[in-house]
């Protein structure tokens, strides 16, 4: 499945513990959030 560049460095930072899914803006959320899942099954 593939997501938004700037849904995928959303999740990056999320896993890199620079960023929250709070900080992220509201209309990225959920592709953000659908990448952060898709990153941490890759692992």
């Amino acid at each position: 499945m593939e997501f938004s560049a700037l849904a995928q460095i959303y999740a990056q930072a999320i896993i890199d513990g620079t960023r929250t899914i709070e900080a992220v803006p509201v209309p990225f959320r959920s592709d953000t959030q659908a990448a952060l899942t898709q990153l941490q099954s890759n692992k």
